[in-house]
């Protein structure tokens, strides 16, 4: 076997209806930038950042948080179906 499917967009949405699952508090308002939700406008140096940036999935309008990024890399190399199949990248390397 050479290869492993990732289901980027189900695992991405499964953090955002279950986050508690994932250690998520927040899944609507971002960490970084203005107006309702931090959405409306970009981030930029002078905007003020959320206190815990962990326990949001979102760190801009556009962009998820470094946590998420380190949630979804553990699914690829250590997760099981329906996220990772037929094999996740940890037994692919080892075959």
């Amino acid at each position: 076997m050479s290869y492993s499917f990732v289901d980027g967009y189900s695992s991405f949405i499964d953090y955002i209806q279950k986050p508690s699952a994932y250690g998520f508090v927040d899944v609507e308002t971002a960490c970084c930038g203005r107006g309702k939700l931090n959405a409306e406008d970009a981030c930029r140096p002078n905007t003020t950042y959320c206190s815990d940036r962990n326990s949001r999935v979102f760190w801009d309008a556009n962009h998820p948080t470094e946590r998420v990024y380190r949630v979804f890399t553990d699914t690829i190399f250590d997760g099981a179906p329906p996220y990772v199949m037929p094999v996740n990248v940890r037994n692919l390397v080892g075959l």
